[in-house]
């Protein structure tokens, strides 16, 4: 019950993160255009926007704010070619856009380099350490090649070897979809209360748990993992406001399920089914990356194994602990699932009606 109120206090109406910013690099010669697309509701926190205090950046208040961002954002972001700062930051074009997730700004700026680029170098220091910064995905284009990576609190430099083959950063996609994982609680709860009776069942060993769990983990991975990468291939465009409700209804059916079975014995197939929607849900982590197919592919195969990644390793704590805890099966089965319940009805009230019963 504690872990429930700690998930109701704590917890926004939308899970996942959809304000990461972007940068797009093209390079042609020793001329470079920068394209910056960042929310203006994290840059509200730095620079004051939000004049009628209602928690949105209307196009108007963007306009009356335009002076106050360029003054702001313009130094905290610097390029190089081969050491030598690339210059040429004159105030920005400008242009708002407003998206279900929130608005946004795009800055775009024209740099020439003292040379022609062999490593170019990227560093950003936007946000204050009161207000953690998103991630920013970097695109970088250069003669026909591609390459792309992930910024974030722990990297805020990157350094690009353009004198190799295009790539995309394994490692900065992995970490990204093993934080967004750990992140998203709702994935997380959703877990907890499918593979609660399997934690806390005394009529088998624990290696028969692991392999009725690994049976359970296999099809929500296989179902996530096929919407994932429809989703990201812009094939499948489902408003994230809708699945993220469905998803809080996936938990609450499954908490309920847990106390008064309705959806069948089959769990794999309950989180086959589920695991569908949730694979929209990791998607909005990726949002448009619009790179070309093999690159596409490189960064939804290291996201996706960064999600499995920490999804075995809650999944294998989650059972260790439960196999202490039979004993208490009667007592914590009906009262997990009720908390987990609660908790997911009120996301639903937030998320798809719009409620505001924990500011």
């Amino acid at each position: 019950m504690l872990l429930a109120l700690a998930l109701l206090w704590s917890a926004g109406a939308y899970a996942h993160p959809l304000d990461d910013s972007r940068l797009t690099v093209a390079i042609d010669g020793v001329e470079l255009d920068l394209r910056w697309e960042i929310s203006l509701r994290d840059l509200d926190a730095m620079v004051d926007l939000d004049r009628d205090r209602d928690n949105r950046i209307s196009a108007e208040e963007h306009q009356a704010g335009r002076a106050a961002i360029e003054h702001y954002v313009r130094p905290h972001l610097r390029v190089d070619a081969d050491g030598r700062v690339c210059e040429g930051f004159k105030p920005a074009e400008q242009s708002f856009s407003q998206r279900e997730e929130g608005s946004f700004v795009a800055l775009r700026y024209a740099l020439a380099c003292p040379t022609l680029p062999g490593r170019l170098g990227i560093a950003y220091d936007l946000f204050s350490k009161e207000h953690p910064a998103p991630r920013m995905f970097v695109t970088v284009t250069a003669g026909g090649r591609v390459w792309a990576d992930i910024m974030s609190n722990d990297q805020k430099s990157l350094s690009i070897d353009l004198g190799e083959a295009g790539e995309v950063g394994f490692g900065g996609f992995f970490v990204s979809g093993i934080m967004h994982m750990l992140e998203g609680i709702d994935h997380l709860l959703f877990l907890a209360v499918l593979l609660l009776p399997l934690m806390l069942t005394g009529d088998r060993s624990l290696v028969r748990r692991l392999i009725e769990a690994a049976k359970i983990l296999t099809a929500f991975t296989v179902a996530h993992g096929l919407t994932l990468w429809l989703a990201a291939l812009g094939l499948v465009d489902i408003p994230s406001r809708l699945v993220e409700s469905v998803i809080a209804l996936s938990i609450a059916a499954t908490a309920l399920d847990n106390v008064r079975p309705f959806l069948g014995g089959r769990r794999w197939l309950v989180a086959f089914g589920f695991g569908l929607v949730h694979g929209l849900g990791f998607a909005s982590a990726l949002g448009p990356l619009e790179l070309p197919p093999v690159e596409l592919a490189l960064a939804l195969l290291a996201f996706n194994l960064g999600l499995e990644a920490a999804q075995l390793g809650v999944a294998a704590l989650a059972l260790f602990a439960g196999y202490a805890l039979t004993g208490a099966r009667r007592t914590l089965l009906p009262l997990g699932s009720a908390a987990a319940g609660l908790v997911a009805m009120v996301w639903f009230a937030e998320r798809a009606l719009a409620l505001s019963i924990f500011p």
